[in-house]
């Protein structure tokens, strides 16, 4: 069995199915986008603002909106931070040339994408800050795993250096 060819094909096949989560994402309207959110919101304001009923109605809805932002600003890094980090692992076992930088332009060309995609969906807008959170967020998630392979060739290298010799 070619090993180097079946990681080939399911790195690509993760790459693609993180590009079919964030595309099943973008197609949700504004409204589905804001409740699925909101979920989460609640959840945050639940758990780290345990005074947030004693709050006026104007700070509570102060407090929602900024929570509300920081979370869907999060969705969109963290989301793309892991399609950065498949998309270098996958051409990392493809051995392409230049794969850091191929990595980032495919994950950036896709937030680009994103984005356009989003603007024929009810109730969501194309914004050039998303991109900018989206590619942050492919930078990011192809530094750790830079950053994950390097610490693994460490151990490797390590663990080779203490193989007693005959």
């Amino acid at each position: 069995m070619n090993y180097k060819k079946v990681s080939f094909w399911i790195t690509l096949a993760l790459v693609i199915g993180v590009m079919a989560i964030i595309f099943n994402f973008s197609s949700q309207n504004g409204e589905t986008s804001a409740n699925t959110s909101g979920n989460i919101v609640n959840f945050v304001i639940k758990t780290f603002f345990p005074n947030f009923d004693s709050k006026t109605e104007l700070e509570q809805i102060q407090l929602y909106e900024t929570v509300s932002f920081v979370v869907r600003k999060l969705a969109h890094f963290s989301e793309f931070a892991f399609l950065g980090f498949m998309l270098i692992v996958h051409t990392t076992v493809g051995e392409y040339m230049f794969r850091t930088p191929l990595s980032i332009l495919i994950g950036v060309v896709y937030a680009m994408t994103d984005e356009f995609h989003q603007s024929f969906v009810g109730g969501r807008a194309m914004q050039i800050t998303d991109v900018l959170i989206d590619s942050c967020g492919v930078i990011t998630g192809v530094l750790f795993a830079i950053f994950v392979f390097f610490i693994i060739s460490k151990i490797k290298n390590r663990k080779m250096s203490r193989v007693d010799l005959p």
